[in-house]
């Protein structure tokens, strides 16, 4: 039985010598039966001496969505394609088939950063690629190239597992790894930089800056279980900024939880404003 990753939705199965070939086939079909434009454009050719490993992308119920594969390349580089049918798109399938590919490339490999390459037209490919971490390079040819170096990589595939641990949806969404949980609440996740190597900053929105006293959201800050409370655009939000593997599920929870509560006291009546934080604080 060949390696097998599992995410939130999705289940991606190595193919290996020993298949009976009935995924291959099964794939091929649907790659067949695709009309769009792009549908079979190939950005990484693969040269003689570089090994492809080949993951089909099943959902948890079983139906096929597409392929991700791993190329590697000269260098120290290791290139992603991925492929989904037209009924999977929009749904953030790619960057989590992607992302847990990525993840395997770092754990199990010596590369040093990873690659995609797809048509400048593919503006799809192109967003998945953002929504990964990864950032143009350059574009001729025809051809978008994409980089994502290992030590932003690594980090970035920490994000994502963290992420898939809480129970809410979870995407990847304008560069930044977004989580919505039923209650309303709602995280993003970012890769930063601080003193030259990245840290992952997780904002939650709480409320309108007009609900707060600022006084009071200074002074109380530093009481707080995790976190720090600060403005971003008339926003109270909650922040917090950390090595990527400081970000465990546990303390993603831990946020969302606190940023819960600080909405709970928000609603409260018979309040007044410049003592919410007051009360808040242990």
């Amino acid at each position: 039985m060949g390696t097998t990753l599992q995410t939130r939705r999705l289940v991606l199965r190595l193919l290996g010598p020993d298949d009976d070939g009935a995924d291959e086939r099964e794939l091929a079909e649907l790659v067949a039966a695709d009309r769009r434009p792009l549908a079979g454009w190939k950005a990484v050719p693969r040269r003689p001496g570089e090994r492809e490993r080949r993951y089909v992308v099943r959902s948890r119920a079983g139906g096929l969505l597409g392929s991700v594969s791993s190329t590697e390349c000269p260098e120290g580089t290791v290139a992603l394609s991925f492929w989904l049918t037209e009924g999977a798109t929009g749904q953030g399938h790619a960057v989590e088939a992607a992302a847990a590919v990525a993840g395997e490339v770092w754990e199990t490999t010596g590369a040093g950063r990873l690659l995609i390459r797809c048509a400048a037209q593919n503006a799809a490919g192109a967003r998945v690629a953002a929504n990964l971490g990864f950032e143009e390079a350059r574009a001729s040819g025809g051809v978008s190239e994409w980089i994502l170096d290992r030590e932003w990589g690594e980090a970035w595939s920490a994000a994502w597992r963290s992420a898939s641990q809480i129970a809410g949806t979870v995407q990847g969404v304008a560069g930044k790894i977004r989580i919505d949980l039923d209650s309303g609440i709602a995280a993003e996740i970012a890769l930063g930089e601080l003193a030259g190597a990245p840290h992952l900053v997780v904002t939650c929105e709480v409320a309108a800056e007009d609900r707060f006293a600022h006084h009071e959201l200074l002074e109380h800050n530093g009481s707080l279980a995790v976190g720090s409370l600060c403005l971003r655009a008339g926003v109270v939000v909650m922040r917090h900024a950390c090595e990527p593997a400081s970000l465990t599920g546990r303390a993603l929870a831990l946020l969302l939880h606190e940023t819960g509560r600080l909405r709970g006291l928000d609603r409260a009546t018979a309040r007044p404003e410049n003592v919410i934080f007051g009360e808040y604080a242990e």
